[in-house]
């Protein structure tokens, strides 16, 4: 990989601080830019903080880092929650980072000769997995946004897209699937497993019921979705504007049989709780076919990877 100067924004977020990682042990000078600092910065050849929201902020660090590519994983997530929770509870904060933030950085990038911004979209933009005509969608699949957080992420793709096509800036969106591993403290949709999770620690409770659907959906590594941010940052000319990307499929039953395997005492008993939204199966060859990259963990791999983690404490589940 070539030497390159690279800002990560929303550098100390679940994601990010993962793709801070991957991307400095690739050989990249890696600066960061969130609303709070790292309380690990070896990795950063240097931090600046500030919002998305603030064009006025980015451009300033924009003229200091001189990026050659971007990574950016922002998204407006209040205290404690995760992005989806937070748009429906502020829409207008949700607007102002994830589609006018955006927009900005767009701009910035631009303005700054930036050759490449890759960044964070969502699977939520596709809505529902009755929505499709296909039991398994790719990225030309006509978009459903059931929330305020999907909804900000289809038209953040719009831009994106217009960009990509346009203005001569390769803006390149990541789709991840339901991202998993250490690091993820904010509550929502994935609260179940993760508490399924911790029940796996030898010290924790035996005995744990939670509430899942028995529909079967996609999930990833968060190692996986940095090092695919990574390499799209790093790849040569000629990109799409969307990129799915998927560790594989799984069910409940499947989940909870490989968390009684690591802890047979566990009496697990899992209610059916039918979910508000049920997202579609994603294909993801585009990455492969046109970069060559595949996730290292398969979805049994990745389920493993996260009781590994909670058994550990290695930045558990919180």
């Amino acid at each position: 990989m070539t030497a390159r100067r690279l800002l990560v924004i929303g550098c100390n977020g679940f994601i990010g601080r993962h793709v801070v990682i991957a991307a400095a042990r690739g050989g990249m000078e890696v600066h960061g830019f969130d609303r709070a600092a790292p309380s690990d910065q070896s990795a950063l050849a240097g931090f600046h903080a500030g919002s998305l929201a603030d064009p006025v902020c980015l451009e300033r660090v924009f003229a200091t880092v001189r990026p050659d590519r971007v990574i950016s994983l922002a998204a407006h997530a209040g205290a404690g929650s995760g992005p989806g929770m937070s748009a429906e509870r502020d829409i207008d904060a949700a607007f102002a980072v994830n589609v006018e933030g955006f927009r900005s950085l767009v701009g910035t990038c631009r303005a700054h000769g930036v050759s490449r911004l890759v960044w964070a979209s969502s699977t939520t933009v596709l809505g529902q997995q009755a929505d499709h005509a296909s039991d398994l969608v790719d990225e030309a699949a006509p978009r459903f946004p059931a929330g305020i957080y999907g909804l900000t992420k289809s038209l953040a793709e719009e831009i994106g897209t217009f960009a990509h096509r346009h203005w001569g800036l390769e803006v390149v969106g990541v789709r991840p699937t339901l991202v998993l591993g250490p690091g993820h403290s904010y509550g929502g949709l994935l609260d179940p497993l993760k508490a399924l999770f911790e029940a796996c620690r030898p010290a924790a409770p035996a005995t744990l019921e939670i509430g899942w659907g028995r529909h079967r959906f996609d999930i990833v590594h968060v190692g996986d979705v940095a090092e695919a941010c990574v390499a799209l940052a790093a790849a040569p000319p000629g990109l799409r504007p969307l990129y799915h990307v998927n560790g594989g499929t799984t069910d409940i039953d499947t989940v909870a049989a490989l968390a009684r395997a690591a802890r047979p005492e566990l009496d697990l008993a899992v209610r059916d709780e039918t979910p508000s939204v049920v997202f579609p199966l994603v294909a993801a060859e585009r990455i492969a076919a046109d970069i060559g990259f595949r996730p290292r963990y398969g979805a049994d791999e990745t389920i493993c990877r996260c009781i590994e983690h909670a058994r550990n404490r290695e930045e558990c589940y919180a």
